[in-house]
């Protein structure tokens, strides 16, 4: 599938192999450390430390060798595979819910205080930042103010119950329907390219 030549292959093989080792090295050193004592030890657990940092450090040579391999490789099936979800009106509009969802649950683990699970009342809200897409979307793909302005005054009422319902601020409304126009916006950008 990535055509790999064949040192580019063998270091794979290589760096793969190198992290496995690692583990079990790791695992080594930590099953004779807990035979020789079961008590808290500090140099059992430096023993334990060093070797897991070891297995960090073949990690992530392996994550960097990763990226070498692959990246233009992944580069060219990346933006072929981009070209073609975002070529037809369907998969953009998966593509737009599948982006505002993601943005929401990113935002509102950001946003959430800790401690805090009242997901519902913290920014961004995902009604208003969909309805917003989505009108957005129909006011692109359509062209016309009346549709899009329909949809728009659809988005507000939403907005408003939003606001009522959950008691959300102004400022976070407003906020999350910016940032559904603007995935929109975004999206519709890549499309163009």
């Amino acid at each position: 599938f990535f055509d790999f030549s064949k040192v580019e292959l063998i270091c794979l093989v290589i760096t793969i192999g190198f992290v496995i080792f690692a583990e079990m090295i790791n695992s080594v050193v930590e099953y004779v450390v807990n035979l020789i004592t079961t008590e808290y030890n500090l140099d059992a657990k430096a023993a334990k430390d060093i070797e897991a940092g070891g297995v960090l450090i073949a990690s992530t040579i392996s994550v960097i060798v990763a990226y070498l391999l692959f990246i233009d490789k992944l580069k060219v099936a990346s933006t072929e595979l981009l070209h073609a979800v975002l070529s037809t009106r369907s998969h953009i509009t998966v593509a737009i819910l599948f982006t505002v969802v993601l943005l929401v649950a990113i935002l509102k683990g950001a946003f959430t205080k800790k401690g805090e699970r009242n997901y519902v009342k913290s920014f961004p809200s995902a009604r208003v930042m969909i309805s917003f897409a989505l009108a957005t979307y129909l006011l692109v793909i359509t062209e016309s103010l009346l549709v899009g302005g329909v949809a728009f005054v659809l988005s507000v009422m939403v907005s408003s119950m939003k606001r009522e319902n959950d008691k959300t601020t102004m400022l976070q409304v407003v906020l999350s329907a910016a940032l559904g126009v603007l995935v929109v916006l975004a999206l519709y950008q890549l499309t163009k390219l």
